[in-house]
């Protein structure tokens, strides 16, 4: 009986496999390289136009944000400090008239304990190196800059148009002291 069993694993060891019809269903390896070439082709393609999409509606978003801001949508830093930058015309109210001035601040970036008082009241602190504020007609300017014992030099920057520039002192050197700077005329 063991005979007949090996003659029949003979048999078909000896049958070329070109005859064997579950043979020509598997592909070669060629063909399974092209496949996942295809389908890996297929996904990068999805990827670039997925990646070119995201990147368009940015870049249409950031366009957009920039004419928001260049038609003066946006809120303006003036507005978030509540300070002044730019210095304004002079304009009369009930009050008077009134303008801006602005004081640089020379050899630092920011001193916040460097005054400027106006009426003797404080007006503001250098937590930048310029300090832009509203002035009205007859008001005296004054620097404190008693917190430091270093000399600290400030300049009169630039004024509204119609104040007089010749009743301020334009430039100060300070140390540890109080003084004044002028009064406003028109």
């Amino acid at each position: 009986m063991t005979k007949s069993v090996r003659n029949n694993k003979s048999f078909i060891a000896d049958k070329p496999l070109a005859d064997q019809s579950w043979a020509n269903d598997s592909p070669t390896v060629a063909e399974q390289t092209e496949q996942e070439l295809a389908v890996l082709l297929c996904r990068r393609r999805r990827f670039e136009v997925m990646l070119g999409l995201v990147t368009m509606l940015v870049l249409c978003g950031m366009v957009a944000c920039q004419v928001w801001l260049w038609l003066d949508r946006g809120q303006t830093v003036a507005a978030w400090s509540g300070v002044v930058y730019d210095v304004e015309p002079a304009a009369a109210t009930m009050n008077g008239l009134y303008g801006s001035v602005t004081i640089e601040l020379l050899d630092y970036s920011e001193l916040t304990q460097a005054y400027v008082l106006i009426n003797g009241q404080r007006a503001g602190a250098f937590d930048d190196n310029e300090l832009t504020l509203r002035v009205f007609d007859g008001d005296v300017l004054e620097l404190d800059v008693t917190a430091y014992r270093v000399p600290v030099r400030f300049r009169l920057g630039r004024l509204s148009a119609g104040i007089r520039d010749d009743l301020l002192l334009s430039e100060v050197e300070l140390c540890g002291e109080r003084k004044s700077l002028g009064h406003i005329a028109f």
